[in-house]
């Protein structure tokens, strides 16, 4: 006899990774996550759909099939068998007639039980082949090279128009500087029509009229005007100043504009990797829940297995039987929680 009295002889349930399961994948469809797959989704949108149905469908097998143990009457049964064995207060005939009675009508229940629990394993068994034949493959592996290849690219941009976009503004802030020592009523007198020549300043610097650091404000400027407006044999007028100061913050306008819309490529495609990144985790769950049911199927197997090894046991075995019963009943109400 191998009638089991312990959970330890059942697989450990973890029902906890079955919500988990079906919580990620709702979460997926409630959300679109992968809406850039539309395959991908279709899929998901029908496995959350299965999973749903179906881990409603395993609580109503287990509660059936546990309701059928309960109401077995097997613990009657053996209260009955164990007192009338007991009993000298009535003659052996009699004894034995009901002790036969008692021993038949446990072997009735057990295989009433056992049929209702064949039927549960074939049930649980259906849920888990119908899932784990859901399959998630995205076929998208090109659309996701060139997703790649797109990054690469948008992230060498954006280096290029940051680097760009540092130039500009150290032309800038340089062109504004010497505008605003140019703008003083030294430099207005000097320079009425046109810039000062650098030859003209460093003249004036030699001569102690003009700071040595006003001059590098206004030759910095100087080499960097060019590059904003056409100078007519290097000599600028006073008005080319402002228009390169124009133009300079038009070109920074410009920049960031397209860096934004850079950035905002890259966000999208990075997103797409990242939640293809988190496939796997799909994958997972869906092992997660196939495992669980595999791991519900494997105690309703056990405890057939047990059951049938009790239908060629001896009728002192009926108190051993209930105990089996309660024990798989304790682990019945885990699928509940």
């Amino acid at each position: 006899m191998n009638g089991i009295t312990s959970l330890n002889l059942y697989p450990s349930l973890n029902m906890t990774a079955i919500q988990s399961a079906m919580s990620l994948f709702n979460q997926v469809v409630s959300s679109n996550y992968y809406v850039f797959l539309p395959g991908l989704q279709e899929r998901v949108v029908a496995g959350s759909a299965m999973m749903n149905r179906h881990g409603r469908a395993l609580v109503v097998e287990v509660m059936k099939l546990e309701v059928k143990i309960s109401n077995s009457g097997i613990g009657d049964i053996a209260a009955q068998y164990r007192e009338l064995s007991e009993s000298n207060a009535v003659t052996e005939a009699v004894k034995s007639k009901g002790m036969e009675s008692l021993y038949f009508l446990s072997k009735k229940r057990l295989l009433s039980v056992i049929t209702k629990a064949e039927e549960t394993r074939l049930a649980v068994h259906a849920l888990k082949q119908e899932f784990n034949a859901l399959s998630l493959d995205h076929y998208a592996s090109e659309l996701l090279d060139y997703d790649e290849s797109r990054l690469k690219i948008l992230h060498a941009r954006e280096a290029s128009l940051q680097t760009q976009r540092e130039k500009i503004v150290a032309d800038l802030q340089a062109l504004k500087a010497a505008d605003a020592v140019l703008g003083t009523d030294f430099w207005l007198e000097q320079t009425k029509s046109l810039l000062p020549t650098p030859e003209e300043v460093e003249l004036l610097v030699s001569i102690a009229i003009v700071p040595k650091v006003d001059a590098q404000i206004i030759q910095l400027a100087l080499q960097r005007l060019g590059q904003y407006v056409d100078l007519i044999a290097e000599v600028a007028k006073r008005s080319s100043l402002a228009q390169a100061i124009m133009k300079a913050s038009g070109k920074l306008t410009a920049n960031t504009r397209e860096r934004l819309d850079n950035q905002e490529k890259i966000q999208v495609l990075q997103a797409r990797k990242e939640r293809v990144e988190a496939y796997d985790c799909l994958l997972e769950a869906k092992a997660q829940w196939v495992g669980q049911v595999g791991n519900v199927l494997e105690c309703v197997e056990i405890f057939l297995r047990e059951c049938r090894l009790f239908q060629t046991a001896e009728a002192v075995e009926m108190r051993r039987l209930y105990d089996h019963f309660l024990t798989f009943e304790q682990m019945l109400r885990q699928v509940r929680v």
